[in-house]
């Protein structure tokens, strides 16, 4: 009997240990990635943007972006206001803030290619010109 309780006692220490060592590494949302529009696809609801600062290199020079199913939201830096805006609110040079999961930072820098396609979970529209009416 003591041998059972032994060996059950062992198995479910190894146990334990095996359970503990699976940690999956979590997917941190990034929320500050700055980027520029320079491209916007009306019919496809995407846009083409570049690294704010070239120093960065997340983005790289072309990189395009699925708006369809992304918040877009636009801050009030006078007043703090947030409010959800629409696609055609977005234009050409304009600034964005993106949030992006460190996942698919690390997918875009392996890759090779100039261009790329990138999901991000929210872009705020860093320029200042909407007025949010309440």
């Amino acid at each position: 009997m003591k041998k059972k309780i032994s060996v059950l006692s062992i198995l479910l220490f190894i146990f334990c240990l095996t359970a503990c060592g699976n940690k999956k590494e979590e997917d941190a949302l990034h929320l500050g990635v700055n980027a520029i529009i320079t491209e916007i696809d009306a019919t496809n609801q995407s846009i083409t943007v570049k690294d704010y600062d070239i120093e960065d290199d997340i983005l790289g020079s072309k990189c395009t972006i699925d708006c369809s199913k992304v918040p877009l939201i636009y801050c009030d830096y006078d007043t703090g206001d947030v409010e959800a805006i629409d696609f055609k609110d977005l234009q050409p040079n304009d600034e964005i803030i993106l949030s992006i999961r460190s996942s698919e930072i690390q997918r875009r820098k392996s890759m090779d290619s100039v261009s790329c396609e990138i999901e991000v979970e929210q872009i705020q529209l860093g320029t200042q010109r909407l007025s949010i009416d309440k």
